[in-house]
């Protein structure tokens, strides 16, 4: 380094260690080598080279000075810059709904009431030149203070403060952002320093006026809204409240008098506009968990003590404070009976006053309760019940020191639930032999997939406090929310099977409750592919199937029903036992369309699970084995286009005691037959219990079953 002379304490890595060689981002072990004909043992380090480059800013690749901390050599670097702290690193999930503990003080308190230790009090606030005024009429801005302080100097931060400020992952600036920075991680409270003499005015609260933009100090221009909180001055915003500085008002090179803010706004607003603008900062992380107005006070106290410490000659000239609505907490009265209730077993009440009083409440105690005021810092949402003294109390008497009490389990007969067996035999089914997969939706339904459904919205169940304005209706049918998944679905794959079983929601009462909608439920399902006509009859085997899986009679189909998202020429009623269950098609045009549903077909079916449930079961019945080979035999015929395949395979399976089995294989209309017409294979499966059957049987059986249907259908035998 060019800085290197005679005299100079210097960082020295002997060999064995490992450096980060120039700034590079993989560590080098250093080693006995010769430099220019020289052994070398070991390496004068710069800040970059040992992970320093945070705490020294002296240039790249310049050499580490260490002779003003005037240490003796050989000592560590850890002992010599006091930077040989343990660092831990807490999941914020796991303090969320603590606000109090986003600072190193409010963990500091705890430490001090878990282990019974002295905690060091924070400096009170120094008598202020008072200077009253309106700083906001917004009610979202819990407190707002503003300190004016001339007499400053724009310097780098003191080694000790740099350090710790780096040691947690913020980079020093200089020594007034610093102290902000520093104020904030130490209490968890953010504030914010402006150039006084670039605030026209004094500072003031309030909502974005329409039109107003914001350049924030990461240079990006913020499109402030009417429902964002900004900082003012006399000329507009200066400052994206609770979240980021704006960058033309910001402390620099030639700052002599600052204006000092620490406040406290609605932490819901904060969030909102934090994630509206997509700007989370540390400050809004904090604000968002409603933090303690009473800590503005310490915020001021910490901020001026550390100043004038650093730099004497600072002066504070004027201090307002708006504090419109001080905190009050709530007493929370709870009865020492609940207490060893819940605790599950007896502490004295004078040990639990003593657990409470290290936390910061305030405690009156009676002859059979407690009358317990939480410090305000825990007051803005986290203790508000009887259970959270039980918590507390807990906590610090050690959950170690609870005894265990194993949980008393009664096990009695299993309750013969025939509904929800039937429910869950519908679920592997489909899930299994139907090849579907389950989906689970919510309740409410946007708009325009009741609408694609042909479902009038004043025929639905509305929503008192909706999620959105576009999904204020519940739905009475399945079928929206399988067209809303089936569109989202299309853009991934062209062929998949969903299926849904739940409730609906349809005008008029429950029977169980009056007071509640009728709350019927359906199963639904949704196949979705390049081939309308194969779909159609995979759903009709799923559903044929279905039936024999779960016991009952076969669906019959007929051609009444009339579903407004299915294709006229395209759909099937089904009943069971006479009683109408649901409907099969395939999804018309004009739905598919209005349900951005594009380049595949979708058939749908959709059954009403009550009527499953009340149908009469079959008993399940042993078929043996075949002892003798079966015989399976095509025929294809040409037949009225028309004609139905449940006529065909009724016919097939009446002709003759030797048919074991009738099945689909085929359907064909174009080249080579006539307009009106199609051809139809099926396969007709023959057995016998007294023997194998021989070539005549076979062909008499296939020869009497084409008469029947040249008699009843005028079909003609295609070879």
């Amino acid at each position: 380094g060019a800085n290197l002379k005679v005299g100079m304490d210097v960082a020295y890595a002997p060999p064995g260690s490992f450096v980060n060689w120039h700034g590079e981002s993989e560590l080098t072990e250093l080693k006995l080598a010769k430099v220019r004909g020289v052994e070398s043992a070991g390496m004068i380090c710069a800040p970059e080279e040992i992970f320093l480059g945070d705490f020294f800013d002296v240039g790249d690749r310049e050499i580490l000075d260490l002779s003003s901390f005037n240490g003796a050599p050989g000592t560590t670097l850890s002992d010599l810059l006091g930077i040989d702290d343990v660092i831990i690193e807490v999941d914020n999930k796991s303090i969320t709904n603590r606000p109090d503990l986003w600072g190193h003080y409010g963990i500091a308190r705890e430490l001090s009431a878990i282990y019974d230790l002295e905690l060091k009090p924070l400096p009170p606030l120094p008598e202020l030149p008072q200077a009253p005024r309106v700083i906001s009429e917004v009610d979202e801005v819990l407190r707002f203070s503003e300190t004016r302080i001339t007499g400053v100097q724009l310097q780098e931060s003191p080694f000790w403060l740099a350090s710790r400020l780096a040691c947690v992952g913020q980079r020093p600036i200089n020594l007034h952002v610093d102290l902000t920075n520093y104020v904030m991680l130490a209490l968890g409270q953010p504030t914010h320093a402006f150039d006084a003499s670039r605030i026209a005015g004094g500072l003031h609260v309030r909502f974005a006026a329409p039109g107003e933009t914001l350049k924030l100090l990461d240079e990006t221009d913020a499109a402030i809204a009417e429902t964002d909180l900004v900082v003012c001055d006399d000329d507009g915003p200066v400052a994206l409240a609770g979240i980021m500085g704006g960058g033309e008002r910001s402390i620099n090179d030639t700052t002599g008098d600052i204006i000092f803010e620490c406040a406290t706004f609605n932490g819901r607003t904060i969030r909102s506009t934090s994630s509206r603008l997509n700007v989370r900062t540390e400050s809004s992380a904090r604000f968002e968990k409603f933090l303690d107005p009473e800590m503005v006070t310490n915020g001021v106290a910490l901020f001026l003590s550390l100043l004038s410490e650093i730099q004497p000659n600072a002066t504070v000239t004027a201090f307002a404070d708006h504090y419109p609505a001080p905190t009050l907490a709530d007493a929370i009265p709870v009865t020492l009976e609940f207490l060893d209730w819940r605790l599950g077993e007896k502490i004295a009440p004078d040990v639990m006053v003593g657990y409470l009083n290290k936390l910061g409440f305030t405690v009156e105690a009676t002859e059979d309760r407690l009358t317990v005021t939480p410090p305000s810092w825990r007051a803005t949402g986290d203790i508000s019940l009887p259970e959270d003294i039980v918590e507390e109390v807990a906590r610090l008497h050690g959950y170690e020191h609870f005894a265990f009490q194993p949980p008393r389990i009664d096990l009695t007969t299993a309750i013969n639930q025939a509904d929800m067996r039937l429910e869950r035999g519908i679920r592997e089914f489909l899930a299994t032999t139907g090849g579907m997969r389950e989906v689970f939706s919510y309740p409410w339904v946007e708009d325009q997939f009741l609408e694609a459904s042909g479902i009038s919205l004043e025929d639905c169940v509305q929503i008192g406090a909706p999620p959105s304005p576009t999904m204020s209706r519940l739905q009475p049918s399945l079928v929206p929310q399988l067209l809303r998944l089936t569109s989202e679905n299309l853009r991934f794959t062209r062929e998949f099977r969903l299926f849904e079983l739940g409730r609906v929601f349809r005008n008029g009462q429950d029977p169980d409750d009056p007071s509640l909608p009728f709350q019927p439920k359906q199963v639904a399902g949704v196949l979705a592919g390049a081939n309308a006509q194969q779909l159609f009859r995979s759903a009709r085997g799923i559903l044929d199937e279905l039936a024999r899986s779960i016991g009952i009679e076969s669906f019959a189909y007929g051609t009444t029903q009339s579903a407004a998202w299915a294709d006229q020429n395209l759909q099937l009623a089904i009943e069971l036992e006479g009683q109408p269950l649901g409907v099969v098609g395939c999804v018309s045009r004009k739905t598919r369309l209005r349900s951005d549903i594009k380049h595949s077909f979708v058939v749908v079916f959709e059954l009403d699970v009550s009527v499953l449930k009340n149908a009469r079961r079959h008993a399940a019945s042993f078929i043996r084995i075949p002892e003798f080979p079966q015989v399976e035999n095509d025929i294809s015929i040409v037949v009225d286009a028309s004609t139905a395949w449940s006529d065909l395979e009724a016919v097939a399976r009446e002709c003759d005691e030797l048919v074991r089995d009738v099945c689909f294989v085929d359907e064909y209309a174009g080249k080579g037959i006539d307009d009106g017409q199609k051809s139809v294979t099926l396969r007709v499966v023959l057995g016998s219990d007294e023997g194998t059957l021989k070539s005549e049987q076979v062909e008499a059986v296939v020869s009497g079953l084409v008469q029947k249907y040249v008699e009843q259908f005028n079909a003609v035998q295609r070879a």
